[in-house]
């Protein structure tokens, strides 16, 4: 119930406690899912005014990814849900995430050396179960990439044709 229902100052602060919190290193995976879960409920209120911090939140996830840190495999997971949150008034996000954050490049290349890694790290014995990130599957991390690049093609798509 923290943070749902205060000021935006205040939103602001406890979910920047909550994102702090979830890059603490050797965080166990239900310590992660848990301060993830306190931070989208926030993120899911549906008031006009989270749509920056959906926005900003969505950037960071896309920063972690670049740089592979800490939980990035589940950070797409969590862009993933976090585009879900409003999929038909995100219009705009999507252009910025196409633009300034080259997302389907992005994408594709971290698919691609998650894929790598795994093969490295598993000497080609790859299973759909294989924790990529000590969070996620193989197969649901995958799942992820792929969902976000369908999603953000399509609307890519639909903003040539209009």
């Amino acid at each position: 119930e923290i943070g749902l229902k205060c000021e935006k100052q205040s939103t602001a602060r406890i979910l920047q406690v909550l994102w702090d919190a979830t890059l603490t290193s050797g965080l166990s995976p239900s310590m992660l899912d848990c301060f993830l879960r306190s931070h989208y409920q926030i993120l899911s209120e549906d008031r006009s005014e989270y749509d920056e911090f959906r926005r900003d939140y969505s950037a960071k996830c896309i920063e972690l990814v670049q740089r592979k840190e800490v939980w990035y495999a589940r950070s797409i997971k969590y862009l993933n849900e976090i585009l879900r949150l409003d999929p038909t008034n995100n219009k705009n996000f999507i252009e910025i995430l196409v633009n300034k954050y080259n997302i389907v490049n992005v994408l594709i290349e971290n698919l691609s050396n998650i894929q790598q890694d795994m093969w490295n790290k598993t000497e080609g014995s790859v299973m759909p179960d294989t924790l990529v990130d000590g969070h996620i599957t193989f197969q649901e991390s995958t799942k992820n990439h792929l969902e976000i690049l369908s999603s953000v093609l399509k609307k890519r798509q639909f903003f040539f044709l209009t």
